[in-house]
């Protein structure tokens, strides 16, 4: 039976400041606010929802947001490959690329992405650490701003470039935090977590997963 595996992107395949860098910047492009993310949090939101809070926290959520979000998202990725550039401390996680060359290598075992960035953001993020190749679709910011909505359009996309429906339980959500695994849960897919981001084995197992991992090079042995 093919099985599906949809990654995350930052604190499970690789970590970079690069992304808040990038679209603190673009806010200030835009609007002239400096420090507009302070205090924001990251881990297990999207960037549509991560620039949807900033816009009301400074007022300016009005009925054109459809315009604004355009106008952030293009600064934000031209500013992107700059800030890629300058983080010196970005890396890829540990066992990330032997799990990927593996699950890659393994009979009807396919790949994908359900992450919060969007997905030009996605993709330069991979080719920056050499991931890119690992990837040809997924779910992304774009589609929506709750992760479940993304983790949906991720399985819409690969099952119909797979030309089959899969069973739930041959879909596996590899994520970092609890957004992961509740979203992996909405959508009835296995949840697959790994204690590279903010939460502790013991949170990701009590939110649900049914796999939790240290690190990714612990996942390696249950390929």
């Amino acid at each position: 039976m093919p099985r599906l595996f949809l990654f995350d992107i930052d604190s499970t395949l690789l970590h970079t400041s690069a992304g808040a860098l990038a679209l603190g910047r673009a806010f200030k492009a835009v609007f002239g606010l400096d420090d507009a993310l302070a205090g924001e949090g990251f881990h297990g939101r999207t960037d549509r929802l991560i620039i949807k809070d900033a816009l009301q926290r400074h007022g300016l959520l009005t009925a054109r947001y459809e315009e604004l979000l355009p106008r952030l998202k293009v600064a934000y990725l031209l500013l992107l490959r700059q800030t890629l550039r300058e983080d010196v401390q970005a890396r890829v996680l540990p066992g990330v690329e032997a799990l990927l060359a593996a699950l890659r290598a393994a009979p009807d075992t396919h790949l994908g992405l359900a992450t919060g960035n969007f997905r030009d953001a996605a993709f330069m993020k991979l080719q920056h650490l050499g991931l890119a190749d690992y990837f040809v679709e997924g779910g992304f910011a774009d589609d929506a701003e709750g992760r479940p909505g993304i983790v949906r359009a991720a399985i819409v996309r690969l099952e119909e470039r797979l030309g089959a429906s899969l069973p739930r339980e041959a879909i596996y959500m590899v994520g970092d935090t609890l957004a992961d695994v509740e979203a992996a849960r909405a959508c009835g897919v296995v949840a697959v977590a790994v204690a590279t981001g903010p939460h502790t084995l013991e949170a990701l197992r009590a939110a649900g997963a049914a796999h939790a991992f240290a690190t990714l090079s612990d996942a390696l042995h249950v390929v």
